[in-house]
């Protein structure tokens, strides 16, 4: 069985981390435990990262339009099964389509459009795909609802588990922090309402570390007890969350998608409570945590004192991540997602 691999970033970079020792197996999604397993042969779409398809692939990616390059759509011909991860693409789910191939859409259920082009399109996406793989099933119905669409039968629910042995190990390893007893959050996508967090810590002037990008924080005026990082390393995101006395996952309200989730199952690993807005995904799918103190969205109140509990170490501090299934579970699910398509062609 050939399976082509179209990633949002370069499939073999992620591969040398991992092999490496410097990036998780859950950054190749469950597929990473599946490239040496007899009756699988794996291919990547990692040359329209590279020359000129590089520059007309980005362009049309910023407007909200996923490209693929020439050789690409070749593979596609050659693949029994394409896995697409992130956003849908029509150019894509038409070639499957002449060709008879199987798509499935991976976490690709982001905020639906408001636009009518991009509904039409994602529609069309949807409609021809032969799977979909996510992590909430309340997009799923959300998506029914606003695109008239079937898609339950096509769906498949996983869990959003982290490769446990490398946070252990790169946690273990990483150097001491100089400073702790903060609040640290991380996030890089729009779902982040970082503005009730700052304002939360301008109120109660405790220390908040915030790694994040420039864009969404905008507008936004800091106060001299907020520090923003971006850009850091694996080995210094760790030494962050060993002097952390714990996380927030600040969101906005009414995301149904899973923002938030990384940021939440990294505390959960590594034992620091942490501080989630509460939102559709969250309710359905993360407040049994024993890590979580769920809040109101965009209640500056709430998360005001909701840091004050952490820091006041009023959370039990038990091993939180021993409640964890088992991340070996998701490339099993993987796997029989693909047998169940090659077997329905």
């Amino acid at each position: 069985m050939k399976i082509l691999l179209i990633f949002p970033n370069q499939v073999e970079r992620n591969i040398r981390d991992i092999e490496a020792g410097k990036a998780p197996r859950e950054r190749l999604y469950g597929f990473y435990e599946l490239l040496n397993r007899p009756g699988f042969t794996f291919v990547n779409a990692d040359s329209r990262f590279k020359g000129f398809s590089n520059r007309i692939v980005s362009l049309f990616r910023s407007r909200g339009i996923n490209l693929v390059d020439i050789k690409t759509l070749f593979k596609i011909y050659r693949s029994d099964v394409v896995v697409v991860k992130d956003n849908v693409s029509f150019m894509v789910s038409l070639t499957a389509a002449l060709f008879g191939k199987p798509v499935v859409y991976y976490d690709s259920l982001f905020p639906i459009p408001k636009m009518r082009i991009k509904r039409f399109f994602l529609k069309r996406c949807l409609s021809m795909c032969s799977q979909i793989v996510g992590y909430n099933n309340q997009q799923v119905a959300d998506y029914e609802h606003a695109l008239g669409l079937e898609l339950a039968h096509k769906y498949t629910h996983l869990d959003f588990l982290l490769d446990e042995q490398f946070y252990n190990r790169v946690y273990s390893d990483a150097p001491e922090p100089t400073s702790g007893g903060y609040i640290l959050s991380i996030g890089r996508d729009v779902g982040r309402d970082f503005y009730t967090l700052i304002e939360a810590a301008r109120e109660i002037k405790c220390e908040v570390k915030i790694v994040t990008l420039p864009y969404l924080l905008k507008n936004i005026d800091l106060p001299a007890n907020v520090e923003i990082l971006q850009d850091i390393s694996y080995e210094a995101l760790f030494t962050l969350y060993k002097g952390a006395k714990g996380v927030a996952v600040p969101l906005k309200k009414g995301l149904s998608y899973a923002s938030g989730i990384r940021a939440i199952m990294e505390s959960l690993v590594l034992k620091k409570p942490s501080i989630v807005s509460s939102t559709p995904f969250v309710e359905n799918n993360c407040s049994d945590y024993p890590n979580i103190i769920v809040v109101e969205p965009e209640d500056v109140a709430a998360m005001k004192n909701a840091i004050q509990t952490v820091l006041a170490d009023e959370v039990d501090n038990q091993d939180f991540s021993s409640t964890l299934p088992a991340y070996s579970t998701i490339p099993q699910a993987i796997e029989n997602m693909l047998i169940r398509l090659t077997d329905a062609k």
